[in-house]
């Protein structure tokens, strides 16, 4: 717990002490903060949290024993993985930390891109990037933080409307993970755009989903176990979340109508990532039936990393302040005061 509230810390604290408008200091923040996240996600224990990186320890064992040949035709789920991870001992040698490096290199860059580019506040951005649980989730779903690095890339081929691009990123984010594949169907969701009618057509959707969201999503799971059979324990899972990130989520879409027109008219992205908010609700609403939804959520709502900073970048200056302190402030508190989040061990205490 303390390990977390010292590197968070110290980000927060680097953030408040960057010249933003500094082209080369906002570089050199996000530099210096991407290294503390990569050390502190390359060396981490493999018991955090759900324990799921000790499994993917297991396996890395077990890749680096056979050929590259017999891994692809092992039969195993997402044989690119564990193909791309025993490449990586080519370079990193068989060392699972160094490999788990090199996978956080991959994710925080992509992370770094995104909100370079796109978010006029970057402190806030990493705020959101913490509290949202994104950064967490990295060090537990292994093989879907690679996928997720490769959706949050596909903003720019979105925004440019250049469906090769982005059915090539969605691509090469499915070998990681099929799941990725859902992504798809932001491009058309995107391209329909967000306005009042949507707004109307999108709330009603979400309204059935809630009452006939169990029934709509087992029977969807079955049918997918035909492409992967992950989805037929989906199917049968008992397992379930609260209305909790449903709720968080919703929040955001309320903030979003507080200055809905300004930020349209503002932001020419406004109507795709309000596109992509929805689409992270609507795949929420899931979770509260089978609560491996959420990860698929992860994937739409990843992109609140650049949606939070510039939709506030479009309130009145009078406001824009007020709005920016309460809702750090709000976003911090919930971090803080949530156990899960907040555990980390390093990997030689593991040894102990």
């Amino acid at each position: 717990m303390l390990i977390t509230i010292a590197y968070t810390f110290l980000i927060f604290l680097l953030g408040l002490n960057t010249n933003m408008n500094d082209k080369k200091a906002r570089s050199r923040y996000l530099v210096v903060s991407g290294l503390i996240l990569v050390l502190i996600s390359g060396l981490r224990s493999y018991y955090i949290g759900s324990g799921d990186t000790s499994r993917y320890a297991m396996m890395f064992e077990e890749d680096i024993m056979m050929s590259f040949q017999d891994i692809w035709t092992s039969g195993i789920k997402d044989p690119f993985y564990h193909v791309f991870s025993k490449a990586l001992t080519l370079v990193v040698g068989n060392n699972f930390p160094a490999v788990l490096t090199a996978f956080a290199i991959i994710f925080i860059s992509a992370y770094s891109i995104l909100v370079k580019k796109e978010s006029p506040n970057l402190l806030l951005s990493v705020i959101v990037f913490f509290t949202m649980g994104f950064f967490n989730f990295s060090m537990h779903g292994v093989r879907q933080s690679l996928a997720m690095a490769f959706i949050m890339l596909t903003f720019f081929p979105l925004k440019e409307k250049k469906l090769l691009k982005f059915l090539l990123l969605v691509f090469i984010a499915s070998l990681f993970h099929k799941s990725a594949a859902i992504f798809v169907v932001a491009y058309p969701f995107c391209k329909l755009g967000f306005n009042m009618k949507t707004a109307v057509l999108y709330l009603g959707l979400i309204a059935i989903l809630m009452i006939y969201g169990d029934f709509i999503i087992r029977w969807f799971a079955t049918e997918a176990s035909v492409y992967d059979e992950r989805f037929a324990s989906y199917a049968e899972s008992t397992k379930s979340l609260t209305y909790s990130g449903f709720i968080q989520l919703c929040l955001y879409l309320v903030l979003v109508f507080m200055n809905l027109r300004r930020f349209l008219s503002a932001d020419p992205t406004a109507s795709m990532m309000i596109s992509l908010l929805v689409l992270a609700i609507i795949f929420q609403v899931f979770a509260v039936f089978i609560a491996e939804m959420f990860r698929v959520a992860m994937y739409f709502s990843s992109f609140l990393v650049i949606l939070v900073p510039r939709l506030l970048q479009t309130y009145p200056p009078s406001n824009r302040k007020m709005v920016t302190y309460i809702l750090c402030a709000l976003l911090l508190l919930y971090f803080y005061m949530n156990p899960y989040k907040l555990q980390y061990d390093f990997f030689w205490n593991d040894l102990l």
